[in-house]
């Protein structure tokens, strides 16, 4: 199992093939299992799966015991088909030794743990180890069906929730926003008087209830039974919707809301149902873009009212300092505004009086270490932070909004979109897929509290990656892929922008950037409110990490996407503009950076160096 930090046990052996934490094993198909270990081949020996409903399987002298079922694997000569390794997700299981079951695996065997044993020909353990069954998942219970909150003709809601492992998925229904009742200064949803529904389960693992008009408004969390492997037991986890379109502040609830609902001026901004007049658009390879913060552009900005410094609304102020700067870049050429994320972040406190902004001294020592250290000393409640560490990928930040609680963030953020179009500027969105702030049993890990282990990109360990910086997420899984689509068709519908920023590209596979390519030219204006073959796509095409050379599918990459009129940024215009590069020294200069007019000699004396032979 992953080990996270707040395991009670130590680190496992990694070259011990007898312990059951490591999950080396996977289940590709609800037939196929495939796993490398040293006695795989050894003559006489034999190969079970073993499964335990609520877990508690052990090893005790050289026996595995403490399970409920048992099933013979035979050694498939051939290794894994040639069909399933090419495809995505696939790729990094060729070669290995593979197992055809004997049963087909049971629905109910994937919500439990999951062992796979060597045993000798007198019965005595070998080898044993955990089995990642995420592939087999996708294979039984991805689904198309409507997920998070959706609203029929009579007003009514149905909650949806993908949870295919869970043996009991509860709705609990809270109060509506204008009833959040005080808190130690501050406002949130009363827990107590909660309405605690039971969802009714489909084949495909989607749990749903169908509500009253008068939800609308309310708060709601599910209530999730589910075996947890990190644990080994079977847990209940109270969780957020991660299909989420609004939420209280700082995320503790989701909240049921209608973003069809043009009517609503509580929702949507006078005017919005009407459309939105786009600025002229030249074509993708003729874009103009400007990067900005949401925060950054109008929290020191005197010209803009204090209540409103660092908020969506400021965009909205036609004489501020800012949006005077704006309209100058649109005039200037300027064709698209490029904000960092916005969609719900996990480490910025939303309530602004529960922000600290520290106060730093300019040091005489320009490299003095003192204002970082005054800066990291209360990191926790500063407002400040770029936003790559989501929570919820289809609502936005409520610190930038001037009410975190209830439906404010998504009026505003409309009324953003709307000013900067009326500018002459459109607006692209930096999102954020390819990792989660945290996983496991964390309160800020919402996946991995619903389906564990099959949203994050485990290693051959089990162990949840971190090339990115964080949790990895498995875009290559089915479903992850469907969060992912749903959120960006969510953001052009909703809030009609006009692009998005993928941050890691490369993490994704280059077929999935097409299927969101496809899903998004889709949209029409009659229809959906906005022209879907507009908006335009590009993102961080990288290649490292555990995905590099296309080891589990075929990346997003410079190369992957060429032909495909989605964009990938270009290293080498960036670093000969910049200087430094990644595989050399930071101190080469680019000639925006003093090449030209105050060369400090080095990078001729790194590339001199290099040609010789010699390090730099």
């Amino acid at each position: 199992m992953p080990v996270s930090p707040t395991s009670p046990l130590p680190p496992p052996d990694p070259d011990d093939h007898l312990e059951l934490r490591w999950r080396r094993a996977h289940l590709a198909t609800s037939r196929l299992l495939t796993w490398p270990h040293p006695a795989v081949d050894v003559p006489g020996v034999g190969h079970h799966l073993h499964v335990a409903l609520d877990g508690g399987l052990r090893v005790v002298g050289d026996q595995v015991v403490g399970g409920d079922v048992e099933v013979a694997l035979r050694r498939v000569p051939e290794g894994v088909p040639t069909a399933l390794v090419e495809r995505d997700g696939f790729r990094h299981l060729a070669g290995r030794p593979a197992f055809h079951l004997d049963v087909e695996v049971a629905d109910e065997w994937l919500a439990g743990q999951l062992v796979a044993t060597t045993t000798d020909a007198a019965g005595r353990l070998l080898a044993a180890t955990g089995v990642q069954p995420a592939l087999a998942i996708d294979e039984r219970f991805a689904t198309d069906q409507p997920l998070g909150v959706r609203w029929d003709e009579r007003g009514r809601p149905t909650c949806a929730l993908w949870a295919p492992t869970a043996r009991r998925v509860d709705l609990h229904l809270g109060a509506a926003a204008a009833e959040l009742s005080p808190a130690d200064g501050a406002r949130s949803p009363t827990a107590s008087g909660e309405q605690v529904l039971p969802l009714t389960r489909s084949p495909q693992g989607v749990w749903t209830v169908v509500g009253e008009p008068s939800w609308a408004g309310r708060t709601y969390r599910f209530g999730v039974e589910v075996y947890d492997p990190e644990a080994d037991r079977v847990v209940r986890n109270l969780v957020t919707d991660p299909w989420s379109v609004g939420l209280t502040a700082d995320s503790t609830h989701s909240l049921l809301l209608d973003l069809d609902d043009l009517d609503d001026p509580a929702l949507a901004p006078r005017g919005w149902s009407l459309g939105t007049t786009k600025p002229s658009f030249a074509g993708q390879g003729r874009m103009v873009v400007y990067e900005l913060h949401v925060r950054d552009f109008s929290a020191a900005d005197d010209s803009v009212p204090a209540a409103l410094r660092g908020t969506y609304a400021a965009f909205a102020l036609p004489g501020s300092h800012g949006v005077r700067h704006l309209r100058r870049l649109a005039e200037a050429g300027v064709s698209h505004l490029h904000l960092l994320p916005i969609n719900d972040l996990a480490s910025i406190p939303e309530r602004h009086a529960d922000q600290v902004t520290p106060s730093i001294d300019q040091p005489d020592d320009p490299a003095s270490p003192e204002p970082q250290a005054t800066q990291q000393a209360g990191v926790d409640h500063q407002p400040y932070n770029w936003g790559y560490d989501p929570l919820h990928w289809l609502v936005p930040e409520g610190a930038y909004a001037t009410d975190p609680d209830g439906p404010a963030r998504i009026r505003e953020v409309r009324e953003l979109v709307a000013a900067v179009n009326r500018l002459g500027l459109r607006v692209v969105l930096d999102v954020v897929f390819n990792h989660t702030y945290r996983a496991g049993d964390h309160r800020l890990s919402i996946l991995d509290r619903l389906v564990p282990g099959y949203f994050h990109r485990l290693d051959d360990l089990g162990q949840v990656t971190t090339s990115t910086c964080c949790p990895n997420t498995a875009p290559e899984h089915a479903m992850m892929e469907r969060l992912i689509l749903d959120a960006v068709v969510t953001w052009a519908r909703a809030y009609r922008v006009d692009g998005f920023r993928f941050d890691l590209l490369g993490h994704h596979p280059a077929a999935q950037a097409r299927r969101i390519r496809a899903a998004l030219d889709q949209l029409t204006p009659e229809r959906d409110g906005v022209d879907g073959r507009a908006i335009v796509l590009y993102g961080e095409g990288w290649e490292f990490g555990e995905v590099a050379g296309d080891a589990r599918f075929v990346q997003a990459t410079q190369t992957g996407l060429a032909g495909t009129g989605i964009g990938t940024f270009d290293d080498r215009l960036r670093d000969a503009v910049r200087g430094g590069s990644h595989a050399g020294p930071r101190s080469t200069q680019g000639f925006a950076s003093g090449r030209w007019w105050e060369p400090n000699g080095r990078g001729e004396r790194a590339h001199r160096d290099g040609a010789e032979g010699g390090g730099g």
